[in-house]
C-alpha cells in the first residue's frame, strides 16, 4: 500500500457510510410523504428548474431512462408533476412540478432541516 493510501481509503469509506446514513434518514422522511428517494430527486430537480425534458432530469438525478420514466409516472399519478409537449419541438415532452409538488418540496425540505438538528446544515 502506498503512503497515505490507508487514510484516503478510510476517508472514502467514512464518506460512503455517512452518505448511506443520510440517505436512510431522508428515506424515512420521504416515506411519510409517499415518496421514494428517486421521486424526491426528480421533484428537487424540477423545483430548481421547472420544465425539464427527461434527458435533463436523468442527467441531474443520475437515473436511467427506464427508472426515470417509472418514477415520473408515479409522480404524475400523485399529481406532483405533469407533462407538456415542448412548444418548439413537439417531439419532446417537458416535465413540470405542480403547485402541489412544489409545496411538498418546501414542506419536506423544512422537515429534513429539522431532522439534521441545529448546527448540522
Amino acid at each position: 500500500m502506498t503512503p497515505g493510501a490507508g487514510s484516503v481509503q478510510r476517508r472514502l469509506s467514512d464518506a460512503i457510510v455517512g452518505g448511506r446514513r443520510a440517505a436512510d434518514a431522508v428515506r424515512s422522511v420521504l416515506a411519510g410523504a409517499g415518496l421514494s428517494l428517486e421521486g424526491w430527486l426528480v421533484l428537487v430537480a424540477l423545483a430548481r428548474q421547472n420544465g425539464l425534458i427527461m434527458s435533463e432530469i436523468a442527467e441531474r438525478t443520475r437515473s436511467s431512462n427506464a427508472t426515470l420514466t417509472r418514477h415520473v409516472d408515479t409522480l404524475v399519478q400523485q399529481a406532483l408533476v405533469y407533462r407538456e409537449v415542448v412548444h418548439d419541438d413537439r417531439r419532446q415532452i417537458a416535465v413540470y412540478a405542480s403547485r402541489r409538488g412544489l409545496a411538498l418540496v418546501s414542506r419536506l425540505e423544512s422537515e429534513l432541516r429539522a431532522e439534521e438538528g441545529p448546527g448540522q446544515s
